[in-house]
């Protein structure tokens, strides 16, 4: 019956996006809520909110509560929308409880897609609306400095969508030879050899040197395999993933 009215009214609703915001002390409770007035029909057509671990979220409606989440559903700025909207109870609330758990005080913020038959009369609250986006262009990440054979930089997670991985080492006191092995993976536990004949880099001399590999990674690091003729060999490892 419910989706029957709404399916009956829907051309002459109105949509609104209000955002709310609250702070709530750990160990507490707190809510964001939207008071919908007497006479008014209204369905809530999708919501997003600002996720913090060690917290529990509860969405109502006044006709409708839904389960408990732990995660997150959709973002402050990019809301979940449902392809049937919820019932909002005419004189009650469009409400998201949330208990603090994350030991410490948290301010949350949460953003509201409301169709209704009347404009709610009501003062959005919050942050301003920034959307993250991303590029497959990121900045020279330094890996870090190797001073010993056996040793591996720290692993760099790699920006989504990068296809092409650029590696620069500059190598100093060099003895007889250093060793390089340039590593990947696809999981962040095992690791691969870039090279796809599975060898490794021998370096003879001081400088800088780079290397280029193409695929898609999760991580990567560099691997200080050898060292020929002494100890005192130093790598100093760059990436750039484009």
């Amino acid at each position: 019956m419910v989706e029957e009215t709404y399916t009956q009214i829907r051309d002459r609703l109105y949509q609104q996006t209000i955002s709310k915001q609250v702070s709530i002390a750990t160990g507490a409770e707190g809510s964001l809520e939207i008071d919908v007035p007497n006479g008014t029909t209204a369905f809530l057509k999708g919501y997003g909110y600002d996720f913090f671990t060690g917290c529990t979220f509860y969405l109502e409606t006044g006709e409708i509560t839904f389960p408990a989440r732990t995660d997150q559903e959709g973002s402050y700025a990019t809301p979940v929308v449902y392809d049937n909207p919820f019932p909002i109870r005419t004189g009650g609330k469009v409400k998201l409880r949330i208990v603090n758990a994350s030991g410490s005080t948290l301010t949350f913020n949460a953003r509201f897609l409301i169709l209704t038959n009347k404009m709610i009369n009501t003062i959005s609250t919050g942050k301003d609306l920034a959307i993250t986006t991303t590029s497959n262009v990121q900045q020279t990440q330094s890996l870090g400095t190797l001073t010993e054979a056996g040793t591996q930089t720290t692993a760099y997670s790699v920006l989504q969508g990068t296809l092409s991985h650029i590696f620069a080492v500059t190598i100093a006191n060099i003895v007889t030879n250093v060793i390089v092995r340039y590593e990947g993976s696809i999981d962040g536990t095992n690791w691969f050899n870039l090279d796809t004949n599975e060898s490794d880099t021998t370096y003879t001399a001081n400088g800088t040197y780079s290397a280029t590999y193409n695929g898609t990674l999760k991580q990567v690091r560099v691997n200080f395999v050898t060292e020929t003729g002494g100890t005192s060999a130093t790598i100093a490892c760059n990436y750039l993933g484009v």
